[in-house]
């Protein structure tokens, strides 16, 4: 079964662009490339950021779609963690009138104990996506981390 987020994300395949902050508070370009895979049973996000300096600080390469069992997963392998890291769509919403947002969790948010993580996107209105990451170290706080809104190129 195809999902609504899937579908909606390969209507606005393509790619966009936009500023971010990370968790240091330094400023990026952040790109995003969304690319439908198998006649829309999943998508594909290419995601970069980039300081102004040219560093690469973040590149992942995430396919969004079903499991057979368990619902709709966010498979992310990212330069920042040293594998595969799969999140379970835990919350679908609109924020606002204008804002659809979808929320895939590693872990649970409230567990001290372990690393956890959220990624949110954000699907605006106005054609633009937020992609947000917030995340906790074992006995750390769980925050919104980093962050970028890019608009269709």
């Amino acid at each position: 079964m195809k999902s609504d987020l899937i579908k909606k994300l390969s209507q606005q395949k393509g790619t966009f662009k936009g500023r971010g902050l990370n968790h240091e508070k330094q400023t990026f370009d952040g790109v995003l490339t969304l690319i439908p895979l198998l006649s829309g049973l999943g998508i594909s996000l290419h995601f970069r950021a980039t300081g102004e300096d040219g560093a690469v600080f973040h590149e992942e390469y995430t396919t969004i779609a079903p499991t057979l069992t368990d619902g709709l997963y966010l498979f992310n392998l990212n330069s920042n963690m040293p594998g595969l890291v799969s999140h379970k769509l835990i919350r679908e919403e609109s924020s606002s009138p204008n804002v659809e947002c979808a929320v895939f969790a590693f872990e649970d948010r409230a567990n001290k104990n372990v690393f956890r993580e959220e990624i949110t996107l954000e699907l605006h209105s106005n054609g633009g996506i937020a992609y947000k990451y917030a995340w906790g170290m074992p006995q750390g706080e769980f925050a919104d981390r980093s962050g970028a809104m890019m608009l269709p190129i």
